[in-house]
């Protein structure tokens, strides 16, 4: 090192320690061991979240699933699609087993409960029936949607007949209400024409003003009479409501009309299709909607 000392430029001795050159590499190395261990646990805490979110979707696809169980094949499946490798599988289905997710029962002594995945435990949990007898005996997702979907193809044909006859027998209802609200109108227009002709033709206003007085208030008591017994909304929609209804049921006992047997296909028809909707969805679920947006 060069100083200047009395206008004179010296060379100036600084002492080497070697002993600090050391001390300081070994802190470079150990700073850099450090920040290799904390990446790699980062990388291994990032594999473990987006284990952790496939495990997430996996359980949200098996609860779309209607059906209480599913075969062991299909299971494995179903995992190697949300990217859970075969070998990992086991352990998988051995931890949500663990947590209730599902039932597995690898080393029962039954070739069905060993071939089996029970998707629903809660159900299972409610009964011994559901755990030995279930309604969809295993089968293939597609092969259970075409079987609903024949279903609701026969019922359909059963009801058939019984919708031609409520379609007639509604009509004739609608028609019947109809006439009896227009025939109130009429009979408003008649009354106002019959009082108008006695009051400037045939007689005078001075004995047509209490008349018309007690026609009014009499109109007024029987329709409030009338809403009052029936309990109904005083509306147009309303009264035509209570006029269908009451004729309906006539003719339903007119021409013997089955109503509750109509009622009770009705309902299973509405029920078939809400499983097949649900059944379709959960065939419609893949791999596809497993997304992670690290930039929240």
């Amino acid at each position: 090192m060069n100083v200047l000392y009395r206008g004179t430029l010296r060379m100036a001795t600084m002492p080497f320690n070697v002993s600090r050159v050391g001390a300081s590499q070994t802190g470079f190395l150990s700073s850099n061991k450090k920040m290799f261990s904390t990446n790699q646990n980062l990388s291994n805490e990032l594999q473990t979240i987006l284990k952790q979110g496939k495990v997430v979707k996996l359980q949200e696809r098996l609860n779309l699933d209607p059906r209480n169980k599913i075969p062991v094949t299909e299971f494995k499946s179903i995992c190697t699609e949300f990217g859970i490798p075969e070998n990992e599988v086991q352990s998988l289905s051995s931890a949500l087993s663990q947590t209730g997710s599902i039932i597995y029962l690898p080393t029962s002594s039954s070739k069905d409960l060993q071939s089996t995945v029970f998707i629903k435990p809660g159900h299972i949990y409610q009964s011994l029936y559901h755990i030995l007898d279930l309604e969809n005996k295993g089968v293939g997702l597609d092969k259970l949607i075409e079987a609903k979907k024949n279903e609701i193809a026969t019922l359909k044909q059963t009801i058939k007949p019984l919708e031609e006859k409520k379609q007639i027998i509604d009509a004739k209802a609608h028609r019947r209400a109809t006439i009896i609200i227009y025939s109130g109108l009429g009979y408003c227009f008649i009354q106002a024409a019959a009082l108008g002709r006695l009051t400037w033709w045939d007689l005078s206003w001075d004995i047509i003003e209490p008349v018309s007085y007690f026609l009014t208030f009499a109109t007024v008591l029987i329709g409030y009479t009338y809403f009052t017994i029936t309990k109904t909304e005083f509306s147009y929609e309303a009264l035509n409501n209570r006029l269908f209804t009451k004729r309906q049921s006539k003719l339903m006992k007119k021409y013997d009309f089955p109503l509750e047997e109509y009622t009770r296909i009705k309902n299973l028809i509405e029920k078939r299709e809400k499983e097949v909707e649900g059944l379709e969805s959960a065939a419609n679920y893949s791999s596809a909607d497993l997304e992670f947006n690290f930039n929240k």
